[in-house]
C-alpha cells in the first residue's frame, strides 16, 4: 500500500466525510419521526387512565346500588381488578417518567437496577392479559343474558363494562 493511500480516508470509516454527513442524516430522520411519538403515548395514558378510572367508579357504583344478574361476579370482578392494575401502571408510569431514563440495548431494565420502570413493564403486562379475561368474561355474560330493549339497569351496566374494557384495552 502505497503512502497516498494510507492517508486518504476510507469510506465508511470516522474520517469520511460522507459517511459522517450520512449518519447524521438518519439520526436527523431519527429525531423528527420519534418526535410526536410522546404525544401518542401521552393520549393513550390518558385513555387508559380515563377508562381504568370509570371502570372502578362504576364497579364501586354497581356494587352500591346493588345492580346484579345472574353470573355477573366474575366479569364485575375482573373489570374493578384490571383497573385498579390499570390505575396503578398510570402511577408507576408517571413516577418513573419523571425520572431521566435510557434504554440499554440488552437485557429486561431490572438487571440494570431500574426498578420502577421493571415495575411498570410488568404492571403493563399484567394489566394487558387481566382487560383481555375482562373483555371475554363480559362478552360471555352478554351474549347468555341477549338482547332486551327492556332490560334493566344491571343488564344495561353490562354494556357499559365492556366499552370500558374495550377502551382500556
Amino acid at each position: 500500500m502505497t503512502a497516498r493511500q494510507q492517508d486518504a480516508p476510507r469510506r465508511g470509516s470516522e474520517t469520511d466525510p460522507e459517511a459522517f454527513a450520512g449518519a447524521l442524516d438518519g439520526e436527523l430522520r431519527r429525531a423528527r419521526r420519534s418526535r410526536h411519538l410522546p404525544a401518542v403515548a401521552l393520549c393513550a395514558l390518558l385513555g387508559l387512565f380515563l377508562s381504568a378510572a370509570s371502570g372502578a367508579a362504576f364497579s364501586a357504583l354497581a356494587v352500591h346500588f346493588n345492580l346484579r344478574i345472574a353470573g355477573d361476579l366474575v366479569s364485575r370482578l375482573l373489570v374493578f381488578i384490571s383497573s385498579v392494575a390499570s390505575l396503578l401502571y398510570v402511577v408507576v408510569h408517571v413516577w418513573g417518567a419523571r425520572g431521566r431514563y435510557t434504554k440499554t440495548p440488552h437485557g429486561p431494565p431490572w438487571i440494570y437496577g431500574n426498578y420502577v420502570h421493571a415495575a411498570a413493564l410488568l404492571l403493563s403486562r399484567l394489566g394487558f392479559a387481566l382487560w383481555i379475561a375482562a373483555i371475554v368474561t363480559t362478552a360471555l355474560l352478554l351474549s347468555a343474558i341477549g338482547i332486551s330493549p327492556r332490560a334493566g339497569l344491571g343488564e344495561q351496566s353490562i354494556y357499559l363494562n365492556m366499552v370500558v374494557c374495550v377502551v382500556g384495552l
